[in-house]
């Protein structure tokens, strides 16, 4: 059985581990977003330079599995897509091309104007 010094010890342990998993629990994901909202910005940019027009850019998603997913999309006012997926084949990167073998639009929409 364990003595009261023993008992208080861990007590303290637990405290800490407890204290050090809620601060992880808090800080891991709003670094995670500021990561996300920094990227965002920065393709973002040289998007608009490269189009001409302003670029907006909902998020910006990721996976393991090669697809990169931009969530509302908009090129100045033209153009407009709920998501733009881009997937790269396994195939593809282990021969080393690391290139969309696949480009998929979500709701896209264009304005035209005469």
């Amino acid at each position: 059985m364990l003595g009261a010094a023993a008992r208080v010890s861990a007590m303290r342990g637990s405290a800490t581990l407890f204290a050090g998993t809620a601060l992880a629990a808090l800080a891991l994901p709003a670094g995670a977003a500021a990561w996300v909202h920094a990227s965002t910005r920065a393709v973002a940019a040289p998007a608009a330079a490269a189009a001409g027009v302003p670029v907006a850019l909902g998020g910006i998603d990721a996976d393991l599995t090669g697809c990169v997913r931009l969530a509302d999309v908009s090129l100045g006012s033209l153009v407009h897509a709920d998501a733009v997926e881009a997937s790269v084949g396994l195939d593809s990167l282990l021969a080393g091309r690391f290139g969309a073998d696949e480009i998929r639009l979500e709701a896209p929409r264009v304005a035209i104007y005469v």
